[in-house]
């Protein structure tokens, strides 16, 4: 067991990247709280929690889930749109 535990102990302190505080991104990657209801069958109706210092935000959809390289559909929001119903393709 205690050789388990060095093992481990010392296969930790060969990782030392630095942490990376910076990613040069201007713009957030997912909304905070995002909350999607279904309203029927091709409504999807969004709500997330607004940044004050943002104008707009741009929702995509995509049709291949676990990829998203197929961008189907883009909607611009404003946060004053919020919450804001989508149709999709049914």
């Amino acid at each position: 067991m205690l050789a388990i535990f060095l093992l481990v102990a010392a296969g930790c302190e060969s990782y030392n990247e630095p942490v990376l505080e910076d990613i040069g991104a201007s713009r957030a990657f997912s909304p905070i709280e995002l909350k999607a209801i279904v309203r029927n069958q091709t409504n999807v109706e969004l709500n997330w929690t607004v940044k004050n210092d943002v104008d707009h935000y741009v929702v995509e959809f995509s049709a291949d889930d676990t990829e998203f390289k197929t961008i189907y559909k883009t909607v611009k929001v404003a946060p004053t749109e919020l919450p804001v119903t989508i149709p999709l393709e049914g």
